[in-house]
């Protein structure tokens, strides 16, 4: 059997009786010698898989077929997509989180609340995307900074409002609340929009 890497021709590890995930998988591990990469193709015998296929084919035996062509890409490419879509994220959740203060000041709790959610959700979904990108790149997030601010003093801050917040939900303070949201998260929020774009940038220089 044949097996091309980003079309040039790979020399298996492995057994020929690998299955094709273990063979992707071999292709990625090797690749962490010079820089790390994932899988986003696999053909065999010419033919490109569906998602349905590539699931069964996944585990079938490599030599199976007689040519195995796998596509890869640079996880620095990956992560910077995905640290510049956190920042758009961000960004979209502002409108929920300024809305949620207008709605608390008019009286409208109720409507407050589901904005609330919605700006509380996108920030779930940041620190995700931070705790994912900081074991995939293997740094230690208290030493990313942009423009003189570092993110571990950021994440601080918020971490210490949104506890504010929380108490002062229990204690239905929603002047404090709205005050929150409106002025205290507004700064940190927007250093951590910056320090997300500025690493996607270092990302890719780092690695190119």
């Amino acid at each position: 059997m044949h097996v091309l890497v980003d079309d040039r021709p790979y020399t298996m590890a492995g057994p020929a009786s690998q299955s094709l995930a273990e063979l992707a998988n071999e292709v990625c591990a090797a690749s962490h010698r010079d820089e790390p990469r994932y899988v986003v193709c696999i053909r065999c015998d010419g033919q490109s898989l569906s998602q349905q296929e590539l699931a069964a084919a996944l585990d079938s035996p490599a030599d199976r077929y007689e040519r195995v062509e796998i596509q890869t890409q640079p996880v620095a490419a990956l992560v910077r997509s995905v640290l510049e879509q956190a920042a758009l994220v961000l960004e979209d959740s502002t409108l929920a989180r300024e809305k949620a203060a207008d709605l608390l000041a008019a009286g409208r709790q109720e409507a407050a609340m589901q904005e609330l959610q919605k700006f509380l959700e996108g920030w779930k979904q940041i620190h995700q995307t931070l705790m994912v990108v900081s074991q995939v790149l293997r740094i230690d997030l208290d030493s990313v900074s942009e423009g003189g601010t570092s993110l571990g003093p950021v994440l601080e801050t918020l971490k210490s409002r949104f506890t504010e917040m929380k108490d002062a939900m229990v204690q239905s303070d929603f002047v404090v609340v709205g005050d929150l949201l409106r002025y205290e998260l507004s700064e940190p929020m927007e250093q951590l929009i910056g320090l997300l774009r500025g690493l996607a940038r270092t990302t890719m220089s780092d690695r190119g």
